[in-house]
């Protein structure tokens, strides 16, 4: 599917193809792990782009509020609409630069996340039927932009999405039914949440598990290098609950994590991104409505403690530590005890992170 006019008109509604930022340490910002993610500024005007530990940034506006970033070979990266969404921007990071827009069918839309296969050649977005919520993961030939078929799924709602180390293909799907002209209004008071593990070759499902209580949403992944997966979910009745599971390899199912209520106060049972440390142990998670990080030991199923932030957004680990983005356009770093590394907090005045952080080089 070439690139059609409305795509090239919107692509040229950007501006100029990528700004540069001030940088300090150019050498260093030049090499090793950036942070991708979408932001808003203080006009509220979309935006993308690649951070450096030391503060340099490549950055370049968005005509659409993104969400999930999936990262890519040679600096390229993918940032998805908010569900429901139309388009995704593929951009090259390194150099602040877009590259094109790929623009879902008119019968779907995308639902906030994709990432890219093994291969780094196809590309994976999940998907809704723009009338009936039915789940779909789309696929794409990223070098020539072109959508070269899809999978339509046992359920609705496909949010994030994860490669596994062992081929499969990860999908958590939230279960919540909408349709493209409500927005993101409820069609109904149902939920049918479940992960689903994929045959990444051919889109086959292989496993489907859900967790005990029906009314915790799946959202948001992380995998550790073993396959254990790390699985956010949000209550849709706002109950302070617990808001991450993990399926550990061979196990025979989602085990719910536990935490004490304290720890829990405020929280609404709204979790939002995950990340695992390296070695897959302690998983940090952003508790937005509470203000607040939990971290638990997700091999131990113990949970470790929580620290305060404002309004947490994105989570990723870089450089031995976690870090975590929020609303007020702060990075901060926490080791795994969730001690905080003021060295490496980072302000950026005027921006509003958005939900989550990738990890890129």
């Amino acid at each position: 599917m070439a690139m059609t006019r409305r795509a090239l008109l919107r692509l040229a509604a950007l501006g100029p193809l990528g700004a540069v930022l001030p940088r300090t340490g150019a050498c260093a910002a030049a090499h090793g792990p950036w942070l991708l993610s979408a932001w808003d500024d203080e006009r509220r005007r979309h935006h993308v782009g690649g951070f450096a530990p030391d503060g340099a940034r490549r950055a370049l506006p968005s005509d659409f509020r993104g969400h999930g970033v999936a990262v890519g070979p040679a600096s390229r990266a993918v940032l998805f609409a908010r569900r429901p969404g139309e388009e995704a921007l593929l951009f090259d990071w390194r150099e602040g630069r877009a590259l094109g827009l790929l623009e879902a069918p008119p019968e779907r839309r995308y639902t906030g996340h994709g990432a890219f296969a093994a291969d780094g050649r196809r590309l994976y977005s999940g998907e809704q039927d723009a009338d009936t919520a039915q789940g779909v993961i789309g696929i794409w030939d990223v070098a020539r932009r072109e959508r070269v078929g899809e999978w339509v799924l046992d359920g609705i709602e496909p949010h994030e999405l994860l490669p596994m180390p062992d081929g499969r293909l990860a999908v958590a799907l939230g279960g919540i039914s909408t349709r493209a002209d409500t927005g993101r209004r409820r069609l109904d008071s149902g939920i049918d949440s479940s992960l689903l593990l994929l045959d990444a070759r051919d889109g086959r499902e292989l496993a489907r598990h859900r967790l005990p209580d029906a009314r915790q949403s799946l959202r948001h992944l992380a995998v550790a290098p073993d396959g254990l997966l790390a699985v956010v979910c949000q209550h849709q009745d706002g109950l302070d609950a617990p808001g991450l599971a993990v399926l550990a390899p061979g196990a025979a199912g989602l085990v719910p994590l536990e935490a004490p209520p304290e720890a829990l106060a405020g929280t609404t049972g709204y979790c939002g991104s995950v990340a695992l440390d390296g070695v897959g142990r302690v998983a940090l998670v952003s508790a937005t409505r509470g203000d607040r990080v939990l971290a638990w030991d997700v091999r131990r199923h113990a949970f470790l403690g929580a620290a305060e932030m404002t309004r947490p957004c994105g989570t990723a680990w870089l450089d031995d530590a976690f870090t975590v983005s929020n609303e007020l356009g702060e990075l901060r770093a926490f080791d795994t005890a969730l001690r905080e590394l003021p060295a490496r907090r980072r302000v950026h005045p005027g921006t509003r992170w958005d939900n989550h952080l990738a990890v890129a080089g």
